[in-house]
Order: C-alpha cells, then sequence, then structure tokens
C-alpha cells in the first residue's frame, strides 16, 4: 500500500508560520522522494532522495566554474586583512562568478567606486563573533551602493560557507523568502535557518559531501548549491539537464 506523505525535516518556526522543510512521498517503484515546501503548502517539487544532493552539488560546480577558488581566495583575503587591492579583485571576482551582464556592467563600478575596507571587516565580524549574525553582517555588506541582498550574501557566502548561504531571485521565486533590498534581511536569515538544518539532516542519513569540508560537514553553502542546481535542472536550463 501506497503511503501518504509526512513532513520528515520540519525546517524551523520564525513569527509563527513555518518556513521551508523536506516532505517525504513515496515515488516511483517504491522509491522515496522528497518535495521542499513552505507554509505547508508545496511550492516547488524537487523529486529527488537526499542521496542525490552530492551529485547536486558536483553538477553546480561543473556548471558554474571558480567556487571552490573564490572561497579559497576569500580566506587568503581574510589572513590579509582585506587590503584594498585585493580586497577589489575579490568583489570583481564574486560579480563575474553571479554571471548577470547587468550586474556586472552597471552595479560593479558602483561598488568598487564606493566600498571600504571597514565593511568587509564588520561584516566578517559579525560572522564570526560567539554569536554570529548574518542579518548584521548583510546589512554591513548591504549599505555598500549597488549590494543588494542577491550579491551581498554572494560574498558571504565566499568569507563564511559554513555559514552563508546566496538568497537570490531563484530561491526567493521558488519559496517566496522576502527579498527587499533596503537593508531587510529577514528573509536571509529564514533562508539561512532552513538550509542549515537541511545540512543536519543530510549529516544525519550520513550522505557523504563531495567537497573536502572538515569531518564530512555540509555547509550552508554546500545545501545553497545542491538546491539551486536541482532547481536549474528541473527548469531545463542550459547547462544544467
Amino acid at each position: 500500500m501506497r503511503r501518504g506523505s509526512r513532513v520528515v525535516g520540519c525546517i524551523v518556526k520564525l513569527f509563527g508560520y513555518q518556513t521551508l522543510c523536506l516532505r517525504e512521498r513515496p515515488g516511483d517503484f517504491g522509491i522515496t522522494q522528497y518535495e521542499m515546501t513552505r507554509q505547508n503548502k508545496i511550492l516547488t517539487t524537487i523529486t529527488c532522495e537526499l542521496e542525490e544532493f552530492p551529485a547536486l552539488v558536483r553538477l553546480h560546480i561543473d556548471t558554474v566554474p571558480g567556487t571552490i577558488e573564490l572561497e579559497k581566495e576569500a580566506r587568503e583575503l581574510v589572513l590579509k586583512k582585506f587590503p584594498k587591492a585585493q580586497l577589489q579583485k575579490f568583489i570583481t571576482n564574486v560579480h563575474k562568478w553571479g554571471g548577470h551582464k547587468e550586474q556586472l556592467e552597471d552595479n560593479l563600478p558602483i561598488v568598487l567606486a564606493n566600498v571600504k575596507r571597514y565593511h568587509f571587516e564588520l561584516a566578517f565580524g559579525e560572522l564570526t563573533s560567539t554569536t554570529p549574525n548574518i542579518e548584521t553582517a548583510l546589512a554591513c555588506l548591504m549599505v555598500i551602493p549597488g549590494l543588494g541582498v542577491s550579491y551581498g550574501s554572494k560574498h558571504l557566502r565566499f568569507l563564511c560557507p559554513a555559514l552563508c548561504p546566496i538568497l537570490d531571485s531563484v530561491m526567493k521565486r521558488q519559496f517566496q523568502y522576502p527579498e527587499n533590498d533596503v537593508l531587510d534581511t529577514k528573509g536571509y536569515k529564514l533562508f539561512q535557518n532552513d538550509v542549515i538544518e537541511i545540512a543536519k539532516l543530510l549529516q544525519e542519513n550520513h550522505i557523504p559531501n563531495p567537497i573536502n569540508r572538515p569531518i564530512g560537514c555540509w555547509f550552508a553553502g554546500d545545501v545553497d548549491m545542491a538546491i539551486f542546481a536541482c532547481l536549474q535542472r528541473k527548469a531545463k536550463k542550459p547547462g544544467w539537464v
């Protein structure tokens, strides 16, 4: 007999409503599949097993080159305490990695003209404090003209992939996270809570991470990559199928 769906990973409750969870449902030939839901409504169906997450991470890395290299560049930037030339190179590379022509051509010059070393020092300090605050970290970067939630969170993702995913238009559209580029960071915190809980679920089920993380951990940035790759593949975007 076919089982009904049940919630296997209720992620978080904030402001009195359920945000994102993984819902188990029976698939074809008795294979368990999972759906991503918010507020108990199926907004998008990822129809994949947890065991598929490693392949999705590899798909993202292969399709969007430079991810691991940018993580290394960010670590070196932090060690050298954000020197101006190296910081501007990092910001440029993150914008190129993001792949949006308008952001690269129109917003990048504005960001480079206005960014100060202390913007990134303050943001990184929030991420590495005894009580990390990713909302404040994002706000530290969003005061820079030309940086909104999407590209602000891209920079945080490379500075601290363990804690920081990327809340871009793809995630917002699929899961209806609030995203307001006027220093509204609540949606980013909701999303971060969700991917951290999914990372815990992957670890509890002993799903191997194809990225060489300490003791096989899943980082927020890794889960984010897998979800993004799955959504792009589902939409049959060129290069993702």
